[in-house]
């Protein structure tokens, strides 16, 4: 691009950039990074998001037993630990992934549920909404049950 001096006739070709320039990429940067700390973890030395992950693949695990033993599982978190369990006394021996599990996290983990009933697994291709936060008290993560019942892990 050519720009002229103002009252001077001689053109001169431009080179590089205009300090606007910089200073509108500079912003364009950091408004990028800003929003994109905000979504990772607070901490890298907890494994909060690890528990929720295998969270998640214990409750694919649960509904597809539940699925193929046509039984209804309750899950329960209990301070350190969590677990699966039978409704009936009579049922099957669980997998050893559905057995007591501790968490990961360093931190004392709480546990919210929304709704505040019963966990339950069951032999149904559609479920019911849940959400289980997860909460260390430095990272807090969600994971939300799809009418699927999938879990999804959300920040």
């Amino acid at each position: 691009m050519q720009t002229s001096v103002l009252g001077s006739k001689s053109v001169r070709p431009q080179h590089g950039l205009s300090l606007l320039e910089i200073i509108v990429v500079l912003l364009i940067i950091g408004i990028s990074a800003t929003a994109g700390i905000r979504y990772m973890p607070k901490s890298n030395t907890n494994s909060l998001y690890q528990d929720a992950r295998q969270l998640s693949q214990r409750f694919e695990l649960a509904r597809q037993y539940a699925l193929q033993h046509r039984e209804s599982l309750s899950w329960q978190a209990q301070g350190e630990h969590y677990d699966f369990r039978p409704i009936q006394p009579q049922a099957a021996t669980l997998p050893v992934q559905l057995r007591q599990t501790t968490w990961h996290s360093r931190l004392p983990v709480q546990v919210e549920q929304q709704p505040k009933a019963q966990v339950l697994v069951e032999a149904a291709w559609l479920h019911s909404p849940l959400s289980i936060i997860l909460d260390n008290g430095v990272d807090r993560i969600t994971l939300s049950r799809t009418p699927y019942g999938q879990f999804e892990i959300m920040p």
